[in-house]
């Protein structure tokens, strides 16, 4: 469906259903104006009158089922790799094929509203700047947290040097593969499912608790709760996971740099 058809997203093409308010991909309301022109909505008004896909009540319940069905299978993912923390790199590794299992199994099952977020990004100066303004407090909030407690940032470097393996791979293993997986699962399908039900900022700040929190340490979930809000308002303001992919891998390879 193009832009300009009576049941397109007016802002990014999407495909809307006849009832549908707005766009489950990017947000916008059903005349195209940004997301946070919108009102605040009850959680059961939400899911009555603002069903993306088909306008349905049971299409935004299956969204919500797949997002909450994401987080608590990379809570158990987590949880075993937590559990396994002695397996090294090859542990880690499989960690992070597990997650990208999620992504692509929860990308499948909502592959209607996933798609787009695959398509070129709106980009702005103003979102640029604000990207980065918002992801360079992350990075301060994160060195002044490590003053308080040590993160695992050192040991998992540690284990490059102590398998004398170059600094590109720990980049891939620890910058690249996470950014990809976490933002597919993240800004792709749990988003993509709140989306279906909730106003952006509701699903922003929901997907961003819950990105601090399935990392399962309190302390790191203060500034990756940040982080979280950061990518996720690129998601919804660029219309693509693209930026969110490129942000998080720069971030996570500041950090390697930093410990190497």
């Amino acid at each position: 469906m193009t832009h300009g058809s009576p049941h397109a997203c007016l802002r990014c093409g999407h495909a809307l259903g006849a009832r549908a308010n707005f766009c489950g991909a990017c947000g916008a309301d059903r005349d195209g104006a940004p997301p946070t022109s919108r009102r605040s909505d009850s959680f059961m008004a939400a899911v009555l009158r603002e069903a993306d896909a088909g306008g349905s009540v049971q299409q935004a319940v299956a969204g919500l089922l797949v997002a909450v069905g994401a987080f608590v299978a990379l809570l158990f993912i987590l949880g075993v790799a937590n559990l396994n923390a002695d397996g090294g790199l090859a542990a880690m590794r499989l960690g992070d094929a597990a997650i990208l299992g999620v992504g692509l199994v929860g990308a499948a099952l909502r592959w209607r509203q996933v798609r787009p977020t695959l398509s070129l990004p709106r980009i702005t100066g103003g979102g640029l700047a604000l990207a980065s303004g918002g992801l360079a407090l992350v990075w301060l909030t994160s060195q002044l947290l490590t003053r308080i407690a040590p993160t695992t940032d050192g040991a998992l470097v540690g284990l490059y040097h102590a398998e004398e393996l170059p600094l590109w791979v720990a980049l891939v293993d620890l910058a690249v593969l996470p950014a990809v997986t976490e933002e597919l699962v993240f800004r792709g399908v749990i988003l993509g499912g709140l989306l279906q039900v909730f106003r952006p900022q509701a699903a922003i700040v929901t997907t961003a608790v819950l990105f601090g929190a399935v990392h399962l340490s309190p302390l790191s979930m203060v500034h990756l709760t940040m982080m979280g809000l950061v990518l996720g308002a690129v998601r919804v303001g660029s219309g693509s996971l693209y930026p969110c992919i490129l942000l998080h891998a720069l971030y996570n390879a500041v950090i390697v740099l930093g410990v190497w």
